[in-house]
């Protein structure tokens, strides 16, 4: 087995190559790729993916890296984990030399999030690693989806999900939706120069300040594509890559002052609502937790998660809007070498490391 590192001047010519082209797994996506060539954050000598190749000439193992910068050490290279597979012939040895490689590559300034109970296993074993941010979520549920989670009964819980959902439908739209006064909200494209005075004006405390700049290049690249089918290589990709329905959306809160007082982004994956990334002064809070659930009722959305409290505490006031909620606990990991650039009071956004691009 050979370990084959692919740094961003390289990428987007490595899908023009055999091994990729006839290998029986990829380690990539053309839309991941190009997304991760345009990262702002990113270097063109920076290793993005690392690969293990076996004798038959094979991909059997690889491990991606997303490169970032840490607000108050922009210095540091480091990078986000953004996927982890091997073979079952790769063995535990070969995903160890893998990551290995990955930490190397890094100088061994990496960083991790919301992990599998067996890779947190595995990465608490080796005792390089931090856990730097607990953070608790919640997933609002408001409609019916039976027939997508029981697809044996599909057709009889297709007519039940209809009917039911009608009836929320029709009681969310009469008791819970409000238009807020002395307020216009706009579905924006992209941010602009003048967004970036009020995003920069609220997240002074941001562990990843985001510019406008990076910001449009998450909402413009998405790991994900919407469809129902799937061609050639993406059926050889192991982690997600097309979903039913899936979009990116931004909304621009203004007040009757011509004022911006909130930016909300908002991805909606089959019909579960994500928002990873919010600008907002904590006093609208009330106001901005409305202007979520009108888009909620709006787009007929089946659930809402998310990690942020403030949104968490606004909806658990609302509980006559949705009829189930579950907490989710999940944990920023960092390489011990990065625990100590983090302050406590450091803010994260529900979209830090690969999280945003779903």
């Amino acid at each position: 087995m050979k370990i084959i590192e692919i740094r961003k001047n390289e990428l987007l010519n490595f899908l023009e190559t055999d091994l990729y082209k006839k290998s029986e797994n990829i380690p990539i996506t053309r839309s991941r790729a190009l997304s991760q060539v345009n990262n702002p954050r990113a270097q063109e000598n920076d290793v993005l993916l690392i690969i293990a190749v076996n004798d038959n000439e094979q991909i059997i193992g690889y491990i991606g890296a997303l490169p970032d910068k840490i607000t108050d050490f922009p210095e540091i290279k480091t990078a986000w984990n953004s996927c982890w597979w091997t073979d079952k012939s790769a063995s535990a040895k070969g995903a160890l030399s893998l990551f290995f490689a990955f930490l190397k590559a890094y100088n061994n300034n990496i960083m991790m999030r919301d992990l599998t109970e067996v890779t947190k296993t595995i990465i608490k074993s080796l005792k390089k690693f931090t856990v730097i941010k607990e953070l608790n979520a919640k997933k609002f549920f408001f409609r019916l989806n039976l027939a997508q989670k029981l697809p044996k009964y599909k057709l009889l819980l297709k007519t039940f999900d209809l009917s039911i959902n009608f009836i929320i439908n029709l009681k969310l739209n009469i008791f819970n939706s409000k238009k807020l006064k002395n307020l216009n909200t706009e579905y924006i494209t992209e941010l602009t120069k003048e967004d970036e005075i009020f995003i920069s004006s609220i997240n002074t405390n941001e562990a990843f300040k985001r510019n406008v700049n990076e910001i449009n290049w998450i909402i413009k690249n998405p790991w994900i594509e919407e469809g129902t089918t799937k061609d050639d290589f993406q059926k050889r990709y192991y982690f997600s890559s097309v979903k039913k329905t899936f979009s990116n959306k931004i909304l621009r809160v203004i007040n009757n002052k011509n004022k911006t007082i909130a930016i909300i982004f908002f991805t909606e994956i089959e019909g579960t609502l994500e928002i990873p990334y919010i600008y907002y002064k904590k006093e609208n809070v009330k106001t901005i937790g409305q202007i979520i659930l009108n888009h909620i009722i709006k787009y007929k959305i089946l659930s809402f998660f998310t990690f942020n409290n403030d949104l968490c505490n606004w909806f658990k006031t609302r509980k006559n809007t949705y009829f189930y909620s579950k907490s989710y606990k999940k944990e920023f990991i960092v390489s011990n070498s990065l625990s100590k650039y983090f302050k406590k009071d450091l803010v994260f956004q529900d979209g830090e490391g690969d999280y945003a691009f779903a």
